[in-house]
């Protein structure tokens, strides 16, 4: 449900699932499967750079994590947020929160550029960095 929201939300469809700490087994590979992600990723380093409190990711009330552009949902995020947002009832609120903090740093990221008109004037157009989406 928290893929479809995110899709509505930002118009972009999340395809890669990151498992949380890194861990999967083949339930929940098949779970991810299931869901429509086209792959799925762990990075044994990448745990090392998430900031924890008793092996639970401290989150933003975005639910970032301490790596940007890391979130975390679910069972991962109830000393941060309560019981509600580990459950399907909180799906929709925690998709539409983290849907928010994307578009917003996508938002960040896009800035004015000067481009130069051929008479010497400036006009500003609205630039994404190289390999931003």
């Amino acid at each position: 449900m928290s893929r479809r929201v995110i899709e509505r939300e930002t118009g972009v469809t999340p395809d890669i699932f990151a498992y949380p700490y890194g861990l999967w087994d083949e339930r929940v590979k098949g779970a991810v499967r299931a869901a429509g992600y086209r792959a799925a990723v762990t990075n044994r380093s990448l745990r090392a750079e998430i900031k924890t409190d008793r092996a639970i990711p401290n989150l933003s009330h975005w639910f970032e994590s301490s790596v940007p552009g890391l979130y975390f949902v679910g069972l991962t995020s109830l000393r941060a947020f309560g019981p509600l947002y580990r459950f399907v009832a909180g799906c929709g609120a925690a998709a539409r929160r983290v849907a928010e903090s994307v578009a917003r740093e996508r938002t960040r990221r896009s800035r004015a550029v000067p481009k130069p008109k051929r008479d010497g004037a400036a006009t500003l157009r609205s630039e994404t960095p190289a390999g931003q989406v």
